[in-house]
């Protein structure tokens, strides 16, 4: 569910909308919430999962680097892991891909 309105939160360019920067540290404190949890409900995990990568996405730009590790060495962690493989790959996929909704694509994370 977080994840679909993050997508809400960009704006035409597919980054996020100014006025909705100060959203960023709540919605990735929330969605780590859940990531750490390991006695949560499957689908739970993967939703989180893939809100994870919608984030990075989105607010790629407004989280600091030690957050954007973290988050991308969880789906490390998480591709080892049978129950969460799928959404894992979902999501470094389309964080990789950085689709827009106009099709534009563009890089998230410099090397």
């Amino acid at each position: 569910m977080s994840g679909n309105f993050i997508n809400t939160l960009k704006n035409s360019a597919g980054q996020a909308d100014p006025r909705f920067i100060s959203l960023c540290q709540p919605f990735y404190h929330a969605i780590n919430d859940k990531l750490q949890k390991v006695d949560i409900d499957q689908d739970v995990k993967s939703n989180s999962i893939i809100a994870a990568a919608t984030l990075v996405k989105v607010f790629h730009s407004h989280l600091p680097a030690d957050q954007m590790t973290g988050i991308i060495s969880l789906f490390r962690n998480r591709l080892s892991n049978e129950l969460t493989r799928d959404a894992s790959l979902k999501a470094v996929t389309m964080i990789a891909r950085n689709i827009d909704d106009n099709g534009e694509a563009g890089p998230i994370i410099q090397l």
